[in-house]
């Protein structure tokens, strides 16, 4: 058991070791890029197109890890065309699958395709109306690729009179045929149609069918529909009639019997129609209704007189009065004058009016029109007007039962200029565009009244349903620390301004909507970079592309904020950036140098943002920047640059020969800074004598050779400078030191002699004196000091006096112009060698032109020694 645990926690540690490897090893795998296309998705700004719009789609491939990744995509569509870009062309109304495949994958999107603008106008044909049962008229707009869409705008009339706007119910009065005309801004269409009776609803008796006993009566219901309109009565099929009393044929030929009234019935399928039959005694009378006048049609408004006429046994008819409590009707006014009942007609229709005579009734059917014009209008099909909604104004008459008409009138148009007018006799047809006032008048002259009537109507335009967004131009810039106020400005499709739409708002795909309308249509960016903002409202899309760029900065940072080291005369770039409040970054481009000119500071070619240093003194310094408030300050040091001339120095104003001179070496770059010489890898050679060198920069020259032609040339990292001097000759070429020590010598000698001849005269003359050889060389203090500056005054003389300098051969100038001279003396000061004049061979004999622009000549020698000669 023992070996078993020990061999279980063996098996356990090695699965341990594993896992711990196996981790480490995906812990160190490097993350790869994005893997191949592992899906495709579709995105498109809407789903619901016009069959006149293209609609721009776009297909984004995603890795397995949605990275998203590049790859051809194919479009294809289910109907309609579209490019290979994503641009979809509809063709057909309805539903559209788009379709977009990579490699084995695809996505697809549902796209509805709507009817675009209307070409023709097609009428709905596919039903008859009914005469006095309500009918729509239908009409759609088929556009130019012939889908048809619901013409709620068109206008109808029948038999040039205005019935509605979009699918208005109109009800034929009558059975007939009718001319139907439908319009939409410069579109007609125009057919005839057949208004037909209803369906059979019923069978109609004569009223008070009445028959004297033992006679007999055809009778010949009539087949109506539910508004009583008559058909031919054999459309419900056979007949099958019954009666309470008496007989009846199958063909409706009644046998009276028993006097009374009696039940009749007809039944033709699922038709019925009941009345009943006054049989009568042969003496019975009747009574029948008379209207005086006695018109097809009653005008409203007019008095007419009522009467009964009754029919005794014998044949005889007379009106008698019937009192007005006998007499009934649904419309109107009845009233009694003395014993005459008047019937005044009200609202227009078809009405019934009865009377009862000693229990005889009797009914007669009536129809009411109009009556004369009280007063007119001008009725608009619609409560308020917008543009692109068309609308049509109908003139109507009212008369004093407030029946109201349509009537023909002198129609113009006031006021408006803009819109599309048809004026028609009773109507106009109005299509708004633009934002205006409208108004039209009428006349009317009733020739019944001699009345002349005018009505007005005016409205101002509203605008029409939003078309259009407009937003800020794309490519506005603004900066982030500041905002920009989208301002939508909200059209129609004629252009006209909407005040005010709920926008939702869409900023590089992210919903801003709430922040946006809280703060009153404002947008305050806090990231750089090129923004997508998407506007989106009642259906209406619209995007700008807006450029954010940093705001006012507060602080620069450069790529060298360690510190740089330049090279004096070379130019070197250092790019400096803004930095705003929100810490975006962009290309500082007016930076300027606070303080210092160690440095030339200008902008560099580059590109945004970079400056171009070219350093001047060299050292160490603080480079202090500055743009508008920000300021910046980096560590600066400047390296001398590549050395251009090579300069030298000698100590002493005055040499003689026999001496010794120091001469110091160095060089400078083109700024003029200061390069050390290398001492050993520069060479210095002197006509003079020997050059030795001493420490760092400094030789040491011994003056050997005296002359007014000596040089010294020094040769270093390629450059090579000449130093010209003069060494003045002394006696004993030397040998005693400069001329100055050797002259002192000589006359301190001289003096020595002078005094010493002095006292030998003086005591030759004193001849009573014994000669006194110690005596004779003594000489009183007074006297060696007077001596002494008598030799002093013969010194001072000596060396004041001018020497002779022989005068050589003269030689005539070259002619030079300033500029010419000017030219070769620059030259000479940046190589440090003087320059020949034209006609002169550099390093032979002739005119030469130093720093100084000082034209001199030089006689060059076989041994190489130059001598100046003038």
């Amino acid at each position: 058991m023992g070996r078993l645990g020990e061999s279980m926690n063996q098996q356990r540690s090695a699965v341990v070791l594993c896992s711990l490897l196996l981790a480490s090893l995906f812990a160190t795998l490097p993350v790869v890029a994005a893997g191949p296309p592992a899906q495709i998705v579709i995105s498109t700004p809407s789903t619901v197109i016009s069959s006149d719009g293209v609609l721009q789609m776009e297909a984004t491939l995603y890795d397995a890890l949605n990275n998203v990744v590049d790859g051809e995509i194919t479009w294809s569509t289910s109907n309609g065309t579209i490019e290979q870009s994503g641009l979809f062309f509809p063709w057909s109304a309805g539903q559209v699958t788009i379709r977009a495949d990579h490699g084995g994958f695809n996505d697809t999107v549902i796209v509805t395709v709507v009817a675009g603008f209307g070409q023709s106008i097609e009428i709905n044909t596919s039903a008859q109306p009914r005469a006095k049962f309500p009918f729509t008229l239908q009409a759609n707009l088929i556009d130019s690729h012939d889908n048809p869409r619901s013409g709620q705008d068109v206008v109808w009339t029948v038999d040039g009179m205005y019935i509605g706007q979009g699918e208005p119910s109109w009800t034929p009065p009558s059975l007939g045929l009718y001319e139907v005309v439908a319009r939409y801004d410069q579109l007609e269409e125009q057919i005839t149609m057949e208004a037909i009776a209803g369906d059979p609803y019923e069978f109609v008796f004569a009223d008070d069918l009445i028959v004297r006993s033992g006679d007999g009566l055809q009778l010949y219901p009539d087949l109506v529909d539910t508004f009583g309109q008559k058909m031919n009565n054999t459309l419900a099929g056979n007949k099958f009639w019954d009666v309470e009393n008496g007989t009846i044929t199958p063909v409706g030929f009644y046998y009276a019997s028993a006097p009374g009234i009696w039940n009749l019935s007809v039944r033709a399928g699922a038709v019925w129609g009941n009345s009943t039959i006054r049989v009568i005694p042969a003496d019975a009378s009747i009574v029948e209704i008379q209207i005086t006048p006695q018109e097809d049609v009653y005008v409203s408004g007019e008095t007419y007189l009522l009467e009964a006429i009754r029919t005794d046994s014998q044949g005889y008819s007379s009106p008698v009065p019937i009192p007005i409590g006998n007499w009934s009707i649904d419309n109107g006014i009845l009233s009694q004058v003395d014993d005459e009942v008047h019937w005044t007609p009200g609202q227009t229709g078809q009405f019934s009016m009865h009377v009862v005579d000693s229990d005889v009734p009797a009914s007669a059917n009536v129809e009411v029109m109009h009556g004369s014009a009280d007063t007119t209008r001008l009725a608009s099909s619609q409560s308020s007007v917008s543009a692109g909604t068309q609308f049509a104004l109908v003139h109507e008459a009212i008369d004093s039962f407030g029946n109201v008409w349509q009537t023909e009138a002198n129609i113009t148009q006031t006021d408006g200029v803009f819109a599309s007018v048809d004026i028609f006799n009773s109507y106009v047809s109005v299509m708004p565009k633009q934002v205006e006032s409208i108004g039209f008048t009428a006349n009317y002259f009733n020739a019944s009244t001699g009345v002349l009537h005018q009505s007005q109507w005016s409205s101002e335009i509203l605008p029409g349903r939003l078309a259009f967004i407009e937003l800020p131009e794309s490519g506005t810039e603004v900066a982030a620390d500041s905002y920009l106020d989208f301002d939508p400005q909200f059209k129609d499709a004629y252009g006209n301004t909407i005040p005010h739409v709920a926008v939702n708002w869409t900023i590089s795909g992210q919903d801003r909507t709430l922040e946006i309308r809280m703060a009153d249509g404002k947008w305050y960016p806090t990231e750089t970079g090129e923004h997508e903002i998407r506007a989106n409202a009642d259906g209406v899309f619209a995007a700008v592309r807006i450029n954010v760029v940093p705001g006012a900065g507060t602080s620069l940072l450069t790529d060298s904020d360690t510190g740089l080291t330049i090279e004096a005369g070379v130019s070197s770039d250092l790019f400096v950036e803004l930095v705003d409040v929100h810490g975006n970054t962009a290309p500082a481009e007016s930076v300027e140098l606070v303080s210092g000119d160690f440095v030339l500071f200008e902008a560099s070619s580059s590109g945004r943002g970079f400056w171009q240093l070219t350093g001047v003194t060299s050292g160490v310094y603080e480079l202090e920047l500055a743009q508008g408030d920000a300021e910046h300050t980096i560590p600066l040091t400047i390296t001398p640059g590549q050395p251009v001339r090579v300069i030298t120095g000698m100590a002493n104003e005055t040499r003689s020969q026999g001496e010794v001179t120091l001469i110091t070496v160095w060089a400078e770059d083109s700024q003029g800074n200061r390069v050390e010489v290398n001492p050993d890898q520069t060479s210095l050679s002197c006509t003079s004598g020997k050059a030795t060198h001493i420490k760092s920069d400094t030789w040491e020259v011994e003056l050997e050779e005296a002359g007014s032609d000596r040089s010294c040339t020094v040769t270093w990292n390629g450059l090579i400078s000449q130093q010209f001097y003069d060494v003045d000759s002394v006696l004993l070429s030397g040998a005693l030191g400069s001329t100055n020590t050797a002259v002192s010598i000589i006359i301190g000698l001289l003096l020595m002699i002078f005094v010493v001849l002095i006292v030998l005269i003086r005591r030759g003359n004193a001849k009573d004196e014994d000669w006194d050889e110690d005596e004779f060389y003594e000489v009183s203090e007074d006297e060696e000091e007077r001596l002494i500056d008598d030799s002093e005054d013969v010194v001072d003389e000596v060396l004041t006096t001018p020497s002779e300098t022989p005068q050589n051969e003269t030689y005539s100038e070259p002619d030079l112009s300033s500029d010419m001279r000017q030219q070769l003396a620059t030259k000479a000061g940046q190589v440090g060698v003087m320059q020949a004049a034209p006609g002169t061979n550099q390093g032979e004999t002739g005119w030469y032109v130093d720093a100084s622009t000082e034209l001199q000549y030089w006689n060059v020698g076989d041994d190489g020694s130059w001598t100046r000669v003038q």
